[in-house]
């Protein structure tokens, strides 16, 4: 199965948008100066455009994807409207299968960094250049937003929100020896060689613990990851319930702590169409 190929992204995602070709695949040697942010949304009909346009405003060479994860809504309507390239996919499928879909066609679009962030932008696109810096400066591959450093500053999060993310937090550190304070913060940027290696194959979870799998995968490949303090605004209810979704989220945390501990490092590629298949299956 080519991973990188024609007009399909892996899953069946639907391309749609201004830009109508998604262009070649992935030609380093053709990486443009630009800015990918993906933006992951499920019925975001009410705030997308106006998330699309702030983002734009902030970064006007940036191309920002949306990627629909399924949504009942006008969520793709509104998108484009805004000014952004759409993805679709054809059901719900969760957080980390649109933010990866969303990822793979932005680098299709020869983009040279990508970051992507909650529709919210509870961290707003004023923080993004703390995280883009180390990126562009060359001393790391990953850059993580962070709500619980020294610096960081919060603004509107509920104390059962504080107590959900705290908890999350502990357990993956707990589950999988990572050392990040914060894995769920909605904003992550990446450079193109890291995006690549990191969302070139399918996610073990796609929604809940996905942040924690992409970073144990960084582990493994012995790419640079920064932590780094931001602000951070609550942008609205959570869809995250802490006794409704906890024991899946703990779940999660028990898989991929099985299939990823222990495992030897693994070297870094870029692969071409068809390779690199299997890099993180269990074997």
């Amino acid at each position: 199965m080519r991973l990188l190929e024609g007009r399909r992204v892996l899953a069946g995602a639907a391309v749609r948008g201004r830009e109508r070709s998604p262009g070649p695949r992935f030609f380093p040697g053709r990486c443009r100066r630009v800015l990918g942010v993906v933006v992951p949304a499920f019925n975001e009909e009410e705030r997308v455009r106006e998330t699309v346009r702030a983002v734009l405003a902030a970064f006007p060479s940036a191309l920002v994807v949306v990627a629909d994860d399924g949504s009942a809504d006008r969520t793709a309507a509104e998108a484009e409207e805004g000014g952004a390239l759409v993805v679709a996919l054809p059901e719900n499928r969760g957080k980390g299968a649109a933010v990866r879909e969303g990822v793979l066609e932005a680098l299709r679009r020869g983009c040279a960094e990508v970051l992507f962030t909650d529709c919210d932008l509870a961290c707003p696109p004023g923080e993004w250049g703390k995280l883009l810096a180390p990126l562009r400066g060359g001393s790391a591959d990953v850059a993580v937003a962070s709500r619980w450093l020294g610096d960081s500053r919060v603004e509107g999060r509920t104390p059962t929100r504080a107590l959900a993310s705290w908890c999350f937090a502990a357990l993956a550190r707990r589950a999988t020896g990572l050392p990040y304070r914060d894995f769920q913060c909605g904003c992550k940027a990446f450079t193109r060689g890291a995006a690549l290696a990191l969302f070139s194959e399918p996610l073990s979870c796609e929604r809940y613990a996905f942040d924690v799998e992409v970073l144990l995968r960084a582990r493994l490949l012995s790419l640079r990851v920064v932590e780094v303090p931001v602000l951070w605004r609550a942008g609205g209810a959570s869809r995250v319930r802490l006794l409704r979704h906890g024991p899946e989220m703990l779940l999660h945390l028990l898989r991929l702590r099985r299939e990823y501990l222990g495992r030897p490092p693994v070297s870094l590629s870029t692969p071409g169409p068809g390779e690199g298949v299997g890099r993180w299956t269990a074997g």
